[in-house]
């Protein structure tokens, strides 16, 4: 019964059926034969149809039936970021990122996060692993003026070779009105 259910579960999914994809998603968490990816789908048709209060805890079964589950771990993270609490957060992406730190949206969000809460070191650690592009260029330069690693000519040397719409939004957060800021 449940491979039948899971495949109509799958179709409804497939149709964008949300109602459908819930109601029999929840049938198939209740059965004995659940699984991780069971939980994980459910809190993510959860929010498809935006019972964003109920995605925590199928989030967290999932994690329950599999504590290496990546992608349950980065979606815990996601949704504390929105809902919840950055330290929180912080806690399930740090785990998530340890996992599979070749996914970049882990990644990013993962060095999101590590800055807002002022882990520093984290965030340079995770950022030494990523390709550079022009978004981590800019988050590296602000951790390193933030543990002040940088004089004031690499910073302003650094501001010059990246220059870009990410690196402005980065001067604008740690300059402090030190560094002379002249566009044109």
């Amino acid at each position: 019964m449940s491979s039948v259910l899971q495949k109509k579960t799958y179709d409804a999914i497939a149709r964008q059926d949300w109602p459908l994809a819930e109601q029999n998603l929840r049938r198939l968490c209740k059965g004995t034969k659940a699984q991780a990816s069971d939980f994980y789908n459910l809190a993510k048709v959860l929010e498809q149809v935006q019972k964003f209060e109920q995605i925590p805890n199928w989030l967290r079964r999932a994690i329950q039936y599999n504590p290496n589950y990546v992608a349950a771990l980065y979606e815990l993270g996601r949704w504390e970021v929105k809902y919840g609490s950055l330290l929180t957060a912080y806690s399930w992406l740090k785990k998530a990122n340890a996992l599979d730190p070749s996914d970049s949206d882990i990644s990013e969000l993962f060095v999101s996060v590590a800055c807002k809460t002022g882990h520093w070191e984290t965030a340079q650690q995770t950022l030494a692993l990523n390709q550079p592009n022009p978004k981590n260029v800019a988050n590296l330069f602000r951790v390193q003026c933030e543990l002040r690693k940088l004089t004031l000519t690499e910073q302003l040397t650094c501001i010059n070779e990246n220059i870009g719409p990410e690196m402005l939004g980065t001067i604008t957060k740690v300059s402090c009105g030190i560094l002379p800021f002249r566009i044109g």
